[in-house]
């Protein structure tokens, strides 16, 4: 019952580190910046998912992949809300 168990939390867990992949930049997340990202991951739309002005980090879903991603910065532009969608 114990490897069983195992095996389901460790792809848990894997899932989860591979699920969500982090992209760091330098200054301020702003729309620009997001939308050079998703030029460079082939990304045409994508939605805002969260933002954490905290840590200064915002999780992005692919719309059409419906993966997630998260940009950290120094910093996030007020300019941008969750739900926000962001063209390439």
């Amino acid at each position: 019952m114990f490897d069983l168990l195992g095996k389901i939390l460790l792809g848990l867990a894997v899932a989860g580190v591979v699920g969500a992949a982090a992209v760091v930049i330098k200054g301020v997340i702003d729309k620009r910046k997001i939308k050079e990202e998703l030029a460079k991951k082939n990304i045409n739309k994508a939605i805002i998912d969260m933002i954490n002005k905290t840590d200064n980090v915002i999780t992005l879903k692919d719309l059409e992949n419906y993966s997630e991603f998260e940009i950290k910065g120094d910093g996030i532009s007020d300019e941008l809300y969750e739900g926000q969608t962001i063209y390439a």
